[in-house]
């Protein structure tokens, strides 16, 4: 797979590659001041390429899957959901536009771009509409990154402002808040290694996407920044540090760090992370990961910013009994 300029409208949409994903996250608040966030994620994966090996040269076909995580901060209780083998039909045009059926086929889901910086996504539990107020980020620069021998292409759309509703205990909520999207696809398949990865958005309209990421031989730490005024920068001179804190899994055993520490020496940043709810660990069959909200608490060149933000911690190790 070859490094190419990412296209905006045409590269929003679907790609024949191995492996997609559109990724959506946020932090949302009802009228009253009750604090929610959300994770929801349409995979895409050629099967069975995406095993590699032998698997590589079979008949491939496309399979969606579909990650859901709904929230509730205040109360500290979150509800994961996760539909496989879903029925999608792409009606993507000048803009992406892919329709798909709950795993019991009694709702309709869809993932969906409207006008130029308007977004869509209807879920389980779940409706938002979205205005996206800044350019996308282009990680690593190019929007092309090589994650220890896995390359991917790579963008973010990092100020979604959102609005929308949610249903929690059978109860509608309407909600406002900010989100954020991922889109990546390359010819990578099942991870082997780890990473742990975070958004983080500041109160000053800074945004960054970081993450390390590795395997038995390599790891690799990449920071891209969004400034206030558009301007981007990547790194990949990044500290990334588990705190002393975590929080052990009764079901897998692994225990997941609930703060880290964030260094970028030549940005002049510094960030402290904390969950926000400790027990967010979702099971997907032989993958386990902690995927959840969390607080920030930053100083950009000496200056004290706070914000939010969200963490993926995949590919650790269960505990010994």
């Amino acid at each position: 797979m070859n490094e190419k300029i990412i296209s905006f409208p045409k590269d929003e949409k679907t790609h024949n590659n191995t492996t997609e994903w559109w990724y959506y996250n946020g932090h949302l608040i009802s009228s009253d001041g009750h604090n929610y966030a959300y994770m929801n994620t349409l995979f895409k994966i050629k099967y069975p390429k995406v095993f590699g090996g032998i698997l590589s040269y079979f008949p491939s076909l496309n399979v969606y899957f579909y990650h859901s995580i709904i929230t509730d901060v205040d109360n500290k209780k979150f509800y994961p959901n996760i539909e496989l083998n879903l029925k999608t039909e792409d009606k993507s045009n000048k803009f992406l536009n892919l329709g798909f059926l709950s795993k019991d086929k009694s709702q309709g889901y869809s993932i969906s771009q409207t006008e130029k910086t308007k977004y869509q996504i209807h879920g389980k539990n779940l409706s938002l509409s979205m205005d996206n107020t800044k350019d996308p980020i282009l990680v690593g620069g190019s929007g092309f990154v090589d994650n220890v021998g896995e390359k991917t292409f790579y963008y973010s759309l990092s100020n979604l402002e959102s609005k929308g509703k949610l249903t929690v205990n059978n109860t509608e909520v309407p909600v406002t808040g900010v989100s954020w999207m991922d889109h990546q696809w390359g010819d990578f398949g099942i991870p082997r290694g780890f990473w742990n990865w975070f958004s983080i958005q500041l109160e000053n309209d800074t945004q960054i996407v970081c993450y390390q990421v590795g395997n038995k031989r390599d790891i690799h730490c990449l920071a891209t920044i969004s400034y206030e005024d558009n301007r981007q920068e990547s790194f990949t001179n990044v500290q990334i540090i588990a705190g002393q804190e975590a929080w052990t899994s009764p079901k897998s055993r692994i225990s997941y760090p609930l703060s880290w520490q964030i260094n970028i020496p030549e940005a002049n940043i510094s960030i402290s992370t904390h969950a926000l709810v400790e027990d967010h660990e979702v099971d997907f069959r032989f993958i386990k990961y902690w995927e959840g909200p969390i607080e920030i608490n930053a100083k950009l060149n000496g200056k004290d910013i706070a914000g939010s933000g969200y963490q993926e911690l995949v590919g650790g190790k269960p505990n010994k009994l």
